[in-house]
């Protein structure tokens, strides 16, 4: 329900491993060959968060683009409507998530 993309142009002389690092400043990061996947450190019973990191390379310039949502729990959504309308004020939870996840992201430093 609340998500984004983050794109930025990185240096060519990172590595894998350098990015995994920097990235694992936001969350649980993984690393599986070349794949990447973050786990961000938000978490609650209220919201399901999620991330995913695409690599790519054109004419010798690297792009880190990460994919990220926090989506309402089947919990939040029960109490939203038997409590309605002040139930629905759970959903303040994965979207001040969201927002504290994007601060997060434009405070890396990649140079």
């Amino acid at each position: 329900m609340f998500g984004g993309i983050y794109t930025r142009n990185i240096p060519n002389n990172l590595n894998l491993n350098d990015i995994v690092r920097r990235l694992e400043r936001i969350g649980l990061t993984s690393r599986i060959g070349d794949t990447i996947s973050i786990q961000p450190f938000e978490s609650s019973f209220a919201y399901k968060s999620s991330c995913r990191v695409v690599l790519s390379e054109f004419k010798e310039e690297r792009t880190i683009q990460l994919i990220y949502t926090f989506k309402p729990s089947l919990i939040s959504w029960t109490l939203g409507i038997c409590f309605f309308p002040l139930g629905f004020l759970i959903l303040i939870l994965p979207y001040k998530a969201n927002d504290e996840f994007e601060n997060e992201l434009f405070l890396l430093k990649w140079d």
